[in-house]
């Protein structure tokens, strides 16, 4: 079984900054040598992340996240274990809201708690516009 991890937080920095650059590039590297996959959408200030691969690895990343200055109010929505990879083909995709919206604007961290399978859906449909 693949362990999977869906979680939002507040980003810190501005909307098109190359801090969320720098975070793909390490997070590309680091996730394709711990075969750890997965999605990060960023929009309206929030940042909306699922991730999968062994326990260990995730729970390594879950624990570097937490403590990560990039964001804060790390809020798991869903974890659990699936049968396979919901994002085998990448190391960490990326969308911003230029592209598609979660209709975020004007919420509140309450607003992510009743919807965790619909963050995934919608994460899953972005990754897949993007093949």
């Amino acid at each position: 079984m693949i362990e999977y991890i869906l979680y939002h937080s507040r980003c810190t920095h501005r909307d098109f900054s190359i801090t969320d650059l720098d975070i793909l590039r390490v997070a590309m590297a680091a996730n394709s040598e711990h075969q750890v996959t997965g999605f990060l959408h960023r929009e309206a200030g929030f940042y909306v992340q699922y991730y999968e691969g062994c326990k260990s690895k995730v729970d390594q990343l879950t624990q570097n996240l937490q403590g990560d200055n990039r964001h804060y109010n790390f809020t798991i929505l869903s974890q659990g274990q699936t049968p396979e990879r919901l994002f085998s083909n990448w190391s960490m995709g990326y969308s911003g809201s230029t592209a598609t919206t979660l209709g975020l604007e004007d919420s509140d961290d309450a607003a992510f708690g009743c919807c965790a399978d619909g963050v995934t859906r919608f994460l899953q449909t972005v990754a897949m516009r993007q093949v």
